[in-house]
């Protein structure tokens, strides 16, 4: 489990310090109960856990619709670096491997 996420904290880093910043297009639908279905990548960040972690945000939103109609969302999940971001970056990188 530890080699699990030490992978998935390795991708997301990478990335983040390859490009600073990156979005993630999700397209998904808000049902009239304001579940969220057919949650799909429109535009990908290239790197599968930044995508998951877009979905993750995603599902976690809470929605209160007006009319029990369906309504598609695409929705810019953005994600970007900060100079304190990578400083923490760097001590969960030193934990993981204690």
């Amino acid at each position: 489990m530890r080699v699990a996420k030490f992978l998935i904290l390795a991708a997301v880093a990478f990335t983040f310090f390859a490009c600073k910043s990156t979005k993630v297009l999700v397209q998904f639908d808000v049902e009239g109960n304001g579940n969220i279905t057919n949650m799909q990548i429109i535009q990908s960040s290239g790197n599968p856990a930044i995508d998951a972690e877009a979905f993750r945000v995603v599902q976690m939103m809470k929605w209160k619709p007006q009319n029990d109609s369906i309504h598609t969302f695409i929705l810019p999940v953005k994600f970007k670096l900060s100079k304190k971001g990578q400083s923490d970056s760097t001590q969960n990188q030193q934990k993981i491997f204690q």
